[in-house]
């Protein structure tokens, strides 16, 4: 009798397995649609970050090279020559000197309302590499410029010197020496020269084995800054070797 009974419902509980199975793969199945959709979401909002990140790398990698072609372009409006420019790094300590030295020109221009003297002449051998930049520097300054021709040994080399006669201001002669380090000058001295005539500096490129440059060290804008007087060096001639 019991198996009788056993076997009538059979069929109900196997129907009755069936259906809970069916749900049971219903709610799995839709568990893991879910965690799918999840997942897809999840995926979605990474790869939206990813492409923010990757926007904002590419911006940031466009603000540097627009920064750097600032930085270029201004060098070479201060007389660096365009393959110089073009190599340059903005960490190299050249810039960094140009940059302090363009920021104390604008200092006397802007907040010390520095005049030139109006007897004070400025000697130049113009060279190659500035493109009468530096010339144009120097009289758009408000100097009194006499340009000289550079030797053909010397056209293409930097001027490195600085000298100057009694009564030129320690200003005036600060103010060259930034307009040359903003140029990419490495300036080795800056005398003052019984030689020349008590209102005149002259700019000059004097040759490597020169025994007053032998090991010295370039000059920097802070040591000008903070100078209130350079070498006296009476008889010292800037002729005929520094003369271009």
């Amino acid at each position: 009798m019991m198996l009788k009974n056993l076997s009538k419902y059979s069929g109900l509980i196997t129907l009755i397995g069936f259906a809970v199975l069916v749900v049971f793969i219903f709610i799995s199945s839709k568990k893991i649609n879910n965690q799918n959709i999840k997942l897809e979401t999840i995926n979605k909002e990474l790869k939206e970050k990813q492409d923010a990140m990757n926007q904002l790398e590419e911006k940031e990698e466009n603000l540097v090279q627009g920064i750097t072609d600032l930085y270029r372009m201004s060098l070479n409006s201060f007389g660096w020559p365009i393959k110089e420019v073009d190599s340059i790094s903005l960490d190299d300590s050249k810039v960094q000197e140009a940059v302090k030295a363009n920021d104390q020109i604008r200092k006397f221009i802007l907040e010390d309302n520095f005049q030139i003297n109006s007897l004070t002449k400025l000697q130049y051998y113009p060279k190659e590499r500035d493109m009468k930049k530096v010339s144009f520097a120097f009289k758009d300054l408000g100097f009194k410029l006499i340009e000289k021709p550079s030797n053909d040994a010397l056209l293409d080399k930097k001027s490195n010197a600085i000298w100057y006669g009694d009564n030129v201001s320690i200003e005036e002669v600060k103010l060259v020496a930034y307009i040359l380090i903003r140029s990419g000058v490495d300036l080795a001295f800056i005398l003052n020269s019984g030689f020349l005539d008590d209102h005149k500096i002259m700019v000059g490129t004097v040759y490597a084995n020169h025994p007053i440059i032998s090991n010295a060290p370039n000059i920097k804008v802070d040591s000008i800054l903070g100078a209130d007087k350079f070498k006296n060096v009476p008889k010292l001639s800037p002729y005929p070797k520094a003369q271009n």
